[in-house]
């Protein structure tokens, strides 16, 4: 047995693998058919699952007892997702110490009760009933038996060395065990039907006790267990936790989602590190005050209002206060280490989350930014005073001929004569209402009336914002009312605004909607009802019927918008004021003439660039201006009239001649269009937001023309690609789908477009280098879907880039969630235009327990790795053939003004990645788009630095300028280096010509500072002219630092 003739023979024969040897047999620790090994040579440890399709080949049940009877040493066995297992013949396995068969169909475990040297049992996810044949192994220390159906485990008390036992998801409801020595320190005991434990006289050792999610309302039994450290409740019923005060042991406690109200037992629990107590009905949070030992507290969901006794903690790390009633900002988390989070969905266990509080004395845009910029908004209330803004924005959407423009023009003046039935709105229109009038300022709802024809879809999405009441629009005699975009879009760009439905009843036509209760019975909608229907009827031309009702329910949510009425910095107030002046004359004007503007009015106030854009932002938040400040082209103008924006736009979607052409604009159309005395210095800026928006982009021979996809026509279908062998096909499906992602594609990679030809209004043809590789990109709206379809010899880079463009998009919609589907690569699937598909998530999770996945079309089989790699999706990096191979991470950044550099770089590492294959090396590509120019936003600052901790190499292009990323940011990545010789940092340079009058002098000056400072560090930069430049410099640097990194 102990031959190197034998091993290789059970490794050719059967597929095992050699690995370490291990001390336990849980479920998930290995996940590939292996043995193991004692010091002698003898097989001591032997695992098999049986659905992985390596060994329902290579180790069928019989061959697997087969093999077994080889084996007489056997210590360790591991057996799961078999159909059916023999019991009896492992039974026969006398020096057996740890057996798992879960996942196995095992209905009795009679057999293995003579199996006396057990000293640990697995056999969760059977069908177990009856335990009571187990309690003859005197031995046993670990039994773990999840997901059955066992309803009595007293049994156990037999086995007097027990240590461990976990019987979650069972119908256990009696725990007479503890009545009874025992040496148990583990117990878990998770959804079953447990009421109360009674006689629990046996507790010294119990350190870890999982009772969630059960049926307990009392909890007095607790007394008995003093020794317990940690202690699970969740899901229960409980209301006193009086008992839970008695544990001074006690490290961390989880009791959320109970009726708790007082949590004052928990002040004598001194040794509490960690508390976890959300969704309960708590107010009061000074029990808390003295317990200095935590570091994290989870009170989300309560009905707290002071949190002032919790800023004497000097060890909290993470404190979660999100859905409470806090009214008044605690100012001492200002000065706290832990960073502030706005955050619905925040998991992490670090920062002060204060999500959806009623904040009311700082406003909700300044509390999104984070610590620093509360920090220095209060600051500005105490040296500028406080003064008021009682202005909302009110946007009216839905389709075209809805009735919102004679809803705009009546909320403003109730006898305004209404549109003629042909007229539609081109653009917006915005107009001011004064909705409650006072002695001292108007009360101003700005109106924005959209036009609701789908081809400005892609438009809504700029120019929707959160903070602001909608009220959409449909018409009774429109048969659609495409309520499945207008809601989740609302969602999607104005978060939780309240939606107010309307029913324009034309020629008095009354229709009951049924089509609005999915969005009714989810709260994330925010629509507004407060009557029996879910909409509000109104009918103008008939003496304004209905009129009164939804205009009082608009008030009413204006009102009681987040910054309505909030009180900011007096110098605020009055920016605000002027730039009503300058709009007048100036619908846009620059970021620098903003920030003189801004100093005239107060210069201490106004001191440095921060407390500007602190103003503007804000401003910008409320709907007064729009700022792009995260926009390279764009941060550099304020643009006071959106609507002049707005209009501008929409100037060229709605052109005849550009109709005429089906979206094509010659260079002589911008000029046509843009004649207005406004536009004719700002054609750049207009351009620049066609393309940052994704509207419309520039063809690739032919710069000063362009190209709006949303005007092409659909695709012919004899233009659309057959599957051939050779095709990577990849299909992206989406619960809720975005109209006109794919043009969004189209403007991102326009580069990769040949000519006008090869892009529709659905659909895009891409090509690289010279046809290395072709990429068609088709979305089914209607069926929710994006197909991409791609073949050549680069084929792989080419999809990555696609990929990574459509990611970044559907990253820009909240909650819109895709199933990607990987195709099969079986002989019979290639090719075929109904070829067998795989779930790319359930690909993931299949990769931990097997190498193969059967495909349902041909049966054969087909390995996981291949069908992740060769459609550019990264596998599970606990798979085993990634386990076996090194993976390098680089971490490439660089500002937007080289981002085809970036891309082509991208490129390159792909190329890579095929000749580091062999050498079983994986170069994992961290990229961050415009990451230097966005870097000093404080929200990115962890990210940043967790980045650098993660990499082996850390690139950074440069060009005319250093942007945001600091000196001090690069010093803090070269320390790092310096400390733990990583991550490698390579700095390039681009040397290439640029024209005049794109340079900007500070732009100048912060690209020298920063090389003076490298120089310093003594760290010199690179230089390169063009990309292949960079490709021949880089690709010499990985040969030379490889064998280091693999190392």
């Amino acid at each position: 047995m102990k031959t190197k003739n034998f091993k290789l023979e059970i490794e050719a024969k059967y597929g095992l693998k050699f690995v370490e040897t291990i001390t336990r047999v849980d479920v998930a620790q290995i996940s590939e058919d292996t043995y193991q090994l004692n010091e002698k040579g003898d097989i001591i440890g032997l695992t098999v699952r049986g659905r992985n399709a390596n060994s329902t080949e290579n180790l069928s049940a019989s061959n697997l007892y087969e093999i077994l009877e080889l084996l007489p040493f056997l210590q360790r066995l591991r057996l799961n997702n078999f159909i059916s297992v023999d019991l009896n013949k492992i039974a026969k396995l006398r020096e057996l110490t740890h057996l798992n068969i879960s996942y196995n169909n095992v209905t009795h475990l009679e057999p293995i009760s003579t199996m006396i040297s057990l000293r640990e049992l697995h056999f969760s996810n059977n069908l177990v009933v009856d335990i009571e044949p187990i309690c003859k192994l005197k031995n046993l220390r670990v039994i773990h038996g999840l997901e059955n159906k066992i309803e009595n485990i007293n049994f156990l008390r037999e086995l007097k060395l027990l240590e461990e036992i976990n019987f979650s998801n069972n119908r256990i409801e009696n725990l007479e065990i503890f009545s009874y020595p025992n040496r148990i320190h583990f117990a878990w005991f998770y959804n079953n039907n447990i009421v109360y434990i009674h006689n629990a006289t046996n507790t010294l050792h119990l350190k870890q006790f999982g009772l969630g999610r059960n049926n307990i309302e009392e909890i007095d039994f607790l007394t008995s267990f003093l020794g317990v450290e940690e202690l699970q409740l969740i899901d229960n019923h409980i209301t006193d936790i009086n008992p839970i005060g008695l544990l001074r042991n006690l490290i961390e406690l989880r009791i959320d989602n109970n009726k708790i109200y007082d949590i004052s037992p928990l002040e004598n629990n001194e040794k509490l590190t960690s508390l976890e107590i959300e969704k309960n009905l708590i107010k009061d949070v000074s029990a808390l005050g003295q317990l200095h030992s935590l570091t994290y507290i989870n009170l989300r969901a309560n009905k707290i209002t002071n949190v002032e006794p919790l800023k004497e903690l000097s060890n909290l790390e993470g404190l979660d206060l999100s859905y409470n009633d806090i009214k008044l900002f605690p100012f001492w988390i200002t000065e706290s280490a832990m960073t502030m989070k706005w955050e619905g969905d925040y998991a992490s266990r670090k920062g002060i989350n204060l999500y959806k509080n009623p904040i009311a004395d700082v406003p909700i845009e300044i509390l999104k930014k984070g610590t620093l910029s509360v920090s220095r908004y209060l600051q500005k209330i105490l040296l500028d005073g406080q003064d008021f803004m009682y202005e909302t924005k009110l946007i009216l959407v839905g389709e075209g001929s809805g009735g919102k423009t004679s809803l705009q023009k009546r909320l403003i003046n109730d006898k305004a004569s209404l549109p003629k039935t042909d007229t539609r709105t081109r653009g917006i229109k915005i107009s001011d209402w004064v909705f409650k009038k006072a002695s001292k300022r108007k009360h101003i709802a700005h109106i924005w009336d959209f036009g609701g024809q789908d081809v400005y879809y892609p438009v809504h999405r700029f120019f929707i914002t959160e903070n602001s009441v909608f009220v959409l629009l449909a018409s009774t005699r429109q048969t659609h009312h495409n309520f499945d975009y207008w809601i989740p879009t609302i969602y999607q760009f104005g978060g939780s605004s309240p939606v107010i439905i309307g029913q324009t009843c034309h020629d008095g036509n009354r229709v009951s909607w049924s089509d609005l209760g999915l969005y009714m019975s989810n709260s994330n909608f925010n629509i507004v009802k407060t009557q029996e229907l879910p909409y509000y009827e109104i009918n103008l031309p008939n003496q304004n019927d209905g009129l009164e009702k939804i205009k009082s329910v608009i008030k009413d949510q204006l009102i009681n918008l987040p910054h309505y009425g909030k009180g900011i910095p007096r110098s605020w107030v009055q920016v605000r004021n002027l730039l009503g002046t300058i709009s007048m004359k100036h619908p846009c004007i620059s970021f620098e003439y903003f920030q003189e503007m801004c100093k005239t009015i107060n210069e201490q106030i106004f001191n440095n660039y921060t407390d500007v854009s602190d103003c503007c932002q804000f401003l910008h938040d409320v709907g007064v201006v729009l700022w792009y400040s995260k926009n390279e082209e764009l941060k550099n103008w304020v643009i006071l009239q959106p609507e002049w924006a707005m209009n501008a736009v929409y100037k060229i979607i709605d052109d005849e001649k550009v109709q005429v052409r089906r979206g094509n604009i010659i260079a002589d159309d911008f000029s046509r269009l843009w004649q207005d005395e406004s536009y004719i210095s700002k054609h750049s800026i207009l351009k620049k937001m066609l393309e940052i928006f994704k509207i419309a982009f520039p063809k690739k021979h032919r710069n000063e023309d362009y190209i709006i996809p949303a005007r092409l026509v659909s695709i012919p279908s004899e233009n659309i690609w057959k599957n051939k062998a050779s095709t990577l096909t990849l299909t992206y499906r989406y619960e809720f789908m975005p109209r006109g992602l794919v043009n969004q594609v189209s403007a991102e990679l326009s580069r990769y477009i040949t000519n006008e030809k090869e892009v529709w209004n659905n659909a895009v043809n891409l090509y690289l280098d010279n046809g290395r590789a072709e990429c068609q990109v088709i979305e089914n709206f209607y069926d929710r879907k994006i197909t991409i379809k791609v073949s050549g010899v680069d084929s792989r880079a080419l999809i990555t880039l696609v990929m990574n463009s459509l990611q970044n998009i559907n990253d820009g919609y909240k909650g819109v969630k895709t199933t990607v589907s990987v195709p099969c690569l079986c002989n019979y699937c290639k090719g075929s235009e109904n070829a067998s598909t795989f779930p790319y998530h359930k690909l993931l999770e299949w990769s931990l327990s097997k190498d193969f996945v059967v495909c349902n079309e041909s049966n054969d089989k087909v390995i996981i790795n291949e069908l992740l790699y060769n459609v550019g999706l990264p596998s599970n990096t606990t798979n085993k053939q990634n386990t076996m191979k090194r993976t390098i991470t680089l971490f490439l950044a660089s500002s937007s003004e080289l981002r085809a550099d970036r891309e082509n770089f991208e490129i390159f590492i792909n190329r890579e990645n095929k000749r580091l294959n062999n050498e079983n090396v994986f170069i994992r590509l961290e990229l961050w788009e415009d990451f230097i120019d966005a870097l000093s936003a404080s929200s990115l600052q962890d990210e940043y630095n967790k980045a650098i901790e993660d990499s082996d190499i850390f690139v950074s292009l440069f060009f005319t300028k250093v942007g945001k990323f600091t000196e001090e940011e690069f010093a803090k990545a070269y320390e790092k280096f310096r400390k733990a010789g990583r991550p490698l940092i390579y700095t390039y340079f681009k040397n290439a010509p640029v024209n005049s009058n794109d340079i900007k002098e500070e732009d100048i000056i912060s690209k020298f500072r920063f090389e003076e400072k490298l120089r310093l560090l003594g760290h010199y930069p690179s230089v390169y002219t063009d990309i292949e430049n960079l490709k021949s410099q880089f690709r010499s640097q990985l040969d030379k630092i490889m064998p280091k990194l693999i190392s």
